[in-house]
């Protein structure tokens, strides 16, 4: 006869795997199929977070852009230093988000939580850009090197100045 096991009950599996580290998932998930079950949609979950707040960051950076061009249409003399602050101060952000999901994308490939295999290649793409060329992969350019900002500051200005084509840039 088979003992009653708490463990065992998928909604008491699932309060237990949203309070843990992703290092202690990735090892509880073996346990058995419904561990295993409980665990991919945690992961899953957590990995759309991420994506959520990684869309949140760009929204605020817009918002930073349009504010400052709202308040200061014209005056660009501290317009570098302010596009530059805010530019690196989100690109930081939206990294570290990148950098989460990724890991937790990289833990579900290890563990063979991720069915599709054009996910797969999209997931391996993804760690080796991270890794090999440390850069948010789904980012057009990368933005770490002084001359690569200006290149953003370059793309700001002329959404901003395109009302005005002669002017100075």
């Amino acid at each position: 006869m088979d003992k009653y096991n708490p463990l065992e009950l998928p909604e008491i599996i699932a309060s237990i795997v949203c309070n843990l580290s992703l290092r202690d998932l990735d090892k509880l998930c073996w346990i058995n199929c419904t561990w295993y079950k409980e665990v991919k949609q945690e992961l899953r979950k957590r990995c759309v977070r991420e994506m959520l707040h990684y869309d949140e960051i760009r929204q605020e950076e817009e918002k930073a852009y349009e504010e400052l061009y709202k308040n200061h249409p014209f005056n660009i003399y501290n317009y570098d230093d302010i596009i530059l602050a805010i530019n690196k101060n989100y690109y930081l952000r939206r990294k570290l988000t990148a950098t989460e999901q990724i890991i937790i994308e990289s833990c579900m490939l290890a563990n063979g939580m991720l069915s599709d295999k054009q996910e797969k290649e999209i997931v391996k793409y993804n760690i080796q850009t991270m890794i090999s060329e440390k850069r948010i992969p789904w980012e057009y350019k990368k933005l770490e090197k002084e001359d690569e900002w200006d290149f953003s500051l370059s793309i700001y200005r002329q959404k901003c100045f395109a009302i005005i084509p002669d002017y100075p840039l």
